[in-house]
């Protein structure tokens, strides 16, 4: 199997401030920006028996910026336009194997590679500005996301499934100043376990727990200060099922932790910010599908 995929982006900047706040009126920005991207993917699979295979896949991915991360505030909270903001690239390769070991249970375990090119990432100032870590987003040099992951899923009474999933990743700069360095917030270990309840009347109970684990803080391309803490949390779901219609409560953060999956530190000072992740939340949506 194989694709191939040429894309063009026009991101057209038309911004002029009144100055509503009295900070300074910002100046006005008319630009245009046309990124493109070639990509393509492709992959071979060999089935050795029923529902369980061997695979290998190749291809490229991309990332074009978001509108508002061409954006940022100077020193003075100007408004400007970061126009070198480049496109995120991504050469991958996965490898692995899905295995069904019996009726009741099936698994699988990839090891993957990604040759990332011009990551995206927040680049927070090292000083405080009125208060405010101001900063823009910037284009990392090299860097390389090597891994693997597995998962498996087994049924453990005809209405209970235990499901989990885990994956190392060994990801670290490329080249450049910070070569072998791990790069910023993404962890080493990461994964979940659950439980599924088929509940009489087509209700079915989830509950899950995921773990994340110990990542360097943004900014800290050197390695030189201490890791954010790992943390785990428990969210749950209950949904009700009627042919193709379909509604879901579910509780995220069931327990109320307290922590942040985004922190930042200050390389001069080794000052650290926080950005404090949601605690006990409650969602409700319905699906129909036709």
């Amino acid at each position: 199997m194989g694709g191939y995929r040429y894309e063009l982006s026009r991101y057209a900047f038309g911004y002029h401030d009144n100055d509503l706040h009295h900070y300074g009126s910002s100046p006005d920005i008319d630009s245009k920006i046309k990124p493109e991207m070639q990509v393509f993917n492709s992959g071979l699979t060999y089935n050795y028996n029923d529902d369980s295979n061997i695979f290998l896949n190749i291809g490229k991915s991309f990332r074009f910026p978001e509108v508002d991360e061409f954006t940022f505030f100077d020193d003075s909270f100007q408004q400007q336009l970061n126009t070198d903001l480049k496109p995120q690239s991504s050469l991958d390769y996965r490898a692995g194997l899905r295995h069904k070991f019996s009726d009741r249970t099936k698994g699988s375990l990839s090891i993957f590679r990604m040759n990332v090119k011009n990551e995206i990432y927040y680049k927070a100032q090292d000083v405080l500005v009125y208060g405010y870590w101001n900063g823009k987003n910037s284009n990392y040099d090299k860097t390389i996301h090597q891994g693997l992951d597995c998962a498996i899923d087994t049924k453990l009474r005809s209405w209970i499934n235990l499901f989990g999933n885990y994956t190392f990743t060994n990801a670290y700069f490329d080249g450049g100043q910070y070569d072998k360095n791990e790069i910023p917030l993404v962890p080493r270990h990461k994964g979940s376990i659950g439980l599924k309840f088929i509940l009489p009347m087509n209700i079915a109970f989830n509950i899950i727990g995921t773990y994340t684990g110990p990542r360097y803080y943004l900014n800290d391309q050197a390695n030189n200060y201490s890791k954010l803490n790992g943390y785990m949390i428990a969210d749950t779901n209950l949904s009700w099922q009627h042919n193709d219609f379909k509604i879901t409560f579910g509780i995220n953060n069931l327990f109320g932790k307290q922590y942040s999956e985004y922190a930042g530190v200050n390389v001069d000072s080794g000052l650290k910010f926080y950005y404090p992740s949601p605690e006990r939340n409650f969602f409700i949506k319905a699906n129909y599908t036709f």
